[in-house]
């Protein structure tokens, strides 16, 4: 059996286990910090144990991924990889892009390149699936690359939350606006957390957002992701507003998301994407 490129990312992509035993993709664990405990947020992880621990905990932020989880994925793919693509969440928002440029040199055997995402969450599941599903065909590692550096540029990523109070905390943006709103609007530019509006009620937050994406020529509307913490009648009215704009768009929908969760402050947050296919 001829070996195709490998792919490997970190679970701020909030892939469920289903889709990474599907794709074959490798996830290398993103930490949380719960209090004074630090929890790894596995694919594996046992969702339920882990949203009823997020409930009765502070959530005191995030850790990068080490180089040895970096190496533990690279090595579950290289038996079967003549190069492996490792697409991290963006720099701006974490040292885990480092830590997979410094495990490269740990795995002499199989060559490794490293992507920045320039996102997370639901634009970096999206781009994830494109790689994969681009390698399943057969595609080379320049090719996987090349696609993913121009749809890097093609794709959107928002999150709905129920609270930016999280992001303000541990400094990943700079305003207060919208940390007690019902619902405050956020999206990745740049690659970092840009709050840019707040909303009464999830459909009013829908609409805006949406309405907003659709005045964008930059953005190709052919595949969606939706990544919900614990709030899967929320995620569904917004694959419905997704699709009554554009039915011909591809959606995929990540249940119980444990990153979107930790932005969020608890569950109830909603990321998506919008970008193009592979």
């Amino acid at each position: 059996m001829e070996r195709q490129v490998g792919i490997a990312t970190d679970t701020s992509s909030d892939l469920s286990q289903s889709l990474a035993e599907r794709f074959g993709i490798a996830t290398a664990p993103i930490a949380i910090r719960l209090d004074d405990e630090e929890v790894l947020t596995r694919i594996d992880m046992d969702r339920k144990a882990f949203f009823d621990k997020l409930g009765s905990r502070k959530l005191m932020g995030t850790a990068a991924v080490n180089p040895h989880d970096w190496l533990q994925a690279y090595q579950a793919l290289s038996p079967a990889s003549s190069e492996i693509v490792a697409i991290t969440l963006s720099p701006a928002l974490s040292r885990t892009f480092q830590s997979a440029k410094t495990a490269q040199s740990l795995l002499p055997e199989c060559p490794v390149r490293v992507v920045d995402s320039g996102t997370v969450f639901a634009g970096l599941a999206l781009l994830v699936l494109g790689a994969a599903e681009k390698a399943h065909r057969g595609d080379s590692s320049d090719a996987i690359v090349t696609w993913l550096e121009k749809a890097r540029d093609q794709t959107a990523t928002g999150l709905i939350s129920p609270s930016m109070a999280m992001l303000a905390r541990i400094g990943r943006v700079d305003v207060r606006e919208g940390v007690g709103a019902d619902y405050a609007l956020i999206q990745v530019l740049e690659g970092k957390f840009a709050p840019w509006g707040t909303a009464s009620s999830f459909p009013e937050a829908v609409e805006i957002t949406l309405n907003e994406w659709a005045t964008r020529s930059d953005l190709k509307y052919e595949r969606a992701v939706v990544d919900h913490g614990r709030v899967p009648q929320l995620a569904e009215e917004l694959i419905d507003g997704i699709l009554s704009r554009w039915p011909d768009c591809q959606v995929t929908c990540i249940d119980d998301g444990p990153m979107t969760a930790v932005v969020a402050d608890g569950a109830g947050g909603v990321a998506f994407a919008l970008g193009p296919n592979a």
